[in-house]
This record gives C-alpha cells, sequence and structure tokens, in this order.
C-alpha cells in the first residue's frame, strides 16, 4: 500500500483529534519511516521527472495495521490502569463501564475495528516481532542520517562546480570517514539509500539532531505515556516539521528533490542550524581532507 506521510502529519498536529489517537499515528508515522520503502527517485536526473512526491512511501499494509493496532492496545492498557486507579483495586472492570469512556471507545471505533476485528488481532505480528524488524532497520536509518548530514554541512567549492555535495560524493566519504561512524561498506550503505531515501531527512533530525522522535523499547507499559507526551509538545511537533522543510531546501543545493510538508499557515519556522566541518576538530578536519581531495 501506499502511505502518505502528509496525510499523517496533518492528523498528527490537528488539535481536533484526541491525544491517544495522535499519538497511535504519529507512533505509526515513525514505523512508516523505517520500514516503509521509498516509491520515488530523489536524486540524479530520474527525479526530475518524479510523479511520486517523496512523502508517500510503499509499504505493505500488515505493518500498518500491526503498527496501528498494537499501539492501539497500549492506550486502552492505559486508560484501563487510569480506571482502575480511580475506582480503586477492587473494582470490578468490565467493558461497559469502559465504553463510557469517550476516549476508550475512539480507539476500539477507529483503530480497533477500522483495522479488522477483534478476531483478526491473533493474526498480527506481536510488539516483538515488531520491534526485531525494526532493529536492523533503525540502525540503517542512523547510517542513511549520516548521508543527508555531510550534504547539509557540505560546503561548495567555487574553483570545483562539479561538486555539489550530492549522495555520490556523500556515500564515498561517509563510508570512509572514522568521523561518520559507518562501519559498512560503501554497497551496502547505497542499499541502505536505495530504500529509505524517502525518509532521510527524518532520520537526519531524529538520530543527529536528537529530536525526541525515537522508536526506543516498545513493550511495557510506559510506550502509552511517552507518546502522549510528544504528542502533547506541540511545538516541538512543530518545530521538526518546520526544520524538515528547512534541511530540504539545502539538500535542493546538493541535487535532492524532496517534497516539502505542507504545515500550517500561521506556522513561521526558522531556519534549521548549519553547522560547517570544523579544521579546528581532528575527526571533521579529516573528513575535510578527504573532500579536499575529492576526485583529484
Amino acid at each position: 500500500m501506499k502511505f502518505d506521510l502528509q496525510d499523517s502529519i496533518d492528523f498528527i498536529l490537528d488539535k481536533n483529534n484526541s491525544a491517544q489517537l495522535r499519538a497511535v499515528e504519529l507512533f505509526t508515522f515513525l514505523v512508516a519511516l523505517h520500514l516503509g520503502r521509498s516509491a520515488t527517485t530523489i536524486s540524479g536526473h530520474g527525479s526530475l521527472k518524479n510523479e511520486c512526491p517523496s512523502l508517500t512511501l510503499k509499504i505493505p499494509a500488515k505493518i500498518v495495521r500491526t503498527a496501528k493496532v498494537l499501539s492501539a492496545m497500549k492506550f486502552l492498557d492505559l486508560i484501563e490502569q487510569d480506571w482502575k486507579s480511580k475506582k480503586g483495586k477492587n473494582a470490578k472492570l468490565s467493558i461497559r463501564d469502559l465504553s463510557q469512556v469517550r476516549e476508550y471507545e475512539q480507539i476500539i471505533d477507529r483503530v480497533i475495528f477500522e483495522n479488522g476485528s477483534w478476531y483478526k488481532l491473533r493474526f498480527l505480528d506481536s510488539i516483538r516481532d515488531l520491534e526485531s524488524d525494526l532493529f536492523d532497520w533503525k540502525r540503517r536509518a542512523r547510517n542513511v542520517a549520516r548521508i543527508v548530514e555531510f550534504s547539509f554541512r557540505f560546503e561548495p567549492n567555487p574553483k570545483k562546480p562539479k561538486q555539489t555535495g550530492g549522495v555520490t560524493m556523500a556515500t564515498d566519504i561517509v563510508t570512509k570517514a572514522p568521523y561518520f561512524k559507518v562501519n559498512k561498506k560503501k554497497s551496502q550503505l547505497e542499499q541502505s539509500w536505495s530504500t529509505l531515501r524517502s525518509a532521510a531527512p527524518f532520520f537526519y533530525l531524529i538520530y543527529v539532531q536528537k529530536y525526541p522522535f525515537y522508536l526506543k523499547k516498545l513493550a511495557g507499559t510506559l510506550v502509552a505515556k511517552r507518546f502522549l507526551a510528544m504528542v502533547a509538545d506541540q511545538e516541538v511537533l512543530l518545530e521538526f516539521f518546520a526544520s524538515y522543510n528547512s534541511l530540504i531546501q539545502v539538500l535542493g543545493d546538493r541535487g535532492y528533490h524532496y517534497t516539502p510538508v505542507v504545515l500550517p499557515k500561521d506556522m513561521k519556522g526558522r531556519p534549521l542550524t548549519r553547522d560547517l566541518f570544523s579544521k579546528n576538530k581532528a575527526p571533521e578536519s579529516a573528513a575535510l581532507g578527504m573532500i579536499e581531495r575529492y576526485g583529484k
């Protein structure tokens, strides 16, 4: 299926949706970034003729359904815990009582039933299975983020106009310079890039700029509270997506073609700080040396 990141972002930012439903969508958004596949070309001549925006990913419908339902069940558990804490430990819990809780009913109707039924839940992957699937792809995402970092921080040399700091140059240097800590062969990084390139700017913001949208341990009772806290901070959410737009503007000068996120009209994001590689920092200085020698 096609997963539209713009539609997902619109839902996450819309405060008319309940916090629980927004949190479920944010969780699904992050899973899609890691387990989805790029549906379009991002760089090179073919990217100029893209018919599919970079904000559209290809992903099995089962993965999206699993992400939505498993995260929804975490919120149902949290609502049940809150209900017990208010009614007392000895209170008898019933579905009829819980159905009177608006948030509980919304999750059942708009997530559980819309993605199948209680009967079909047994055919979904478990949280452990999803964590296992994400483990390798989170590592790949970190490596792909370094390609974006290189291109974003690259300073063009007027004497070498053909060197734009694009994906080819980035992949060459990122796999060689110790600063980037990418312990993969160039061919392996290229393979990861071909799959995750559409989501790469988001990975840079998460893994390098350290925006707090990590997919940490998914098992346990704290997942729901963590994601509720994420969607509660509307300012950070807006800054995250505005930073994406700022980032891809610079990447456009490096030969990448990304689709900007449409944000609320009253949203004014500030440019993402662009910290150039420094000659005064040994690991970065070595990377600068590789840039200077590149193509000679």
